[in-house]
């Protein structure tokens, strides 16, 4: 069974806006953003999938808040600069 990544990316007002979070799509471009892109060309127009789900917490006057689950682990900031990642490994006994 493959690893996977339980994650939480905190982003402030800041962030959120540099970012230029507005709207679903944005948010899914940030969030794929932390990961490396390992497929193919084909196999991104196929129906292989890519490893990352997330969900949008929302946000407030201060920020959001977005969970992820992945294959493989997350960068710790966006674009090296934006918000704060804190990952760990989800253990193969947690499924059974």
């Amino acid at each position: 069974m493959t690893e996977l990544y339980a994650s939480a990316l905190h982003l402030d007002r800041k962030a959120v806006k540099a970012l230029k979070i507005t709207d679903p799509y944005s948010l899914h471009r940030v969030v794929y953003s932390l990961f490396p892109d390992i497929r193919t060309e084909a196999e991104k127009h196929s129906h292989i999938q890519s490893g990352i789900v997330y969900a949008d917490q929302g946000g407030d006057f201060h920020g959001r808040k977005v969970l992820m689950v992945s294959d493989r682990p997350p960068m710790e900031r966006v674009d090296g600069q934006y918000g704060d990642v804190i990952s760990k490994p989800i253990a193969a006994s947690f499924l059974d």
